[in-house]
């Protein structure tokens, strides 16, 4: 994606993960799919308002957008 060659992973039309947290969900051994969960609710709740996106270690950690 764009400048950050390497730094960005692109899977399907809406997928978009950094490397890092890539990484992260590895790292964390978090449950296969939770990564696109996280993606689909920040795309459904947050959308343009960033003051309700959730970044991804506190997704994993059990924040979710009901509780903003």
């Amino acid at each position: 994606m764009s400048d950050d060659i390497g730094g960005i992973a692109s899977f399907g039309d809406v997928n978009f993960f950094s490397f890092d947290d890539i990484r992260q969900d590895i790292d964390l051994g978090v449950p296969k799919g939770l990564i696109f969960d996280w993606n689909y609710d920040n795309l459904e709740y947050a959308g343009e308002n960033r003051d309700k996106y959730i970044n991804y270690y506190s997704y994993i950690k059990g924040l979710r957008h009901a509780q903003l």
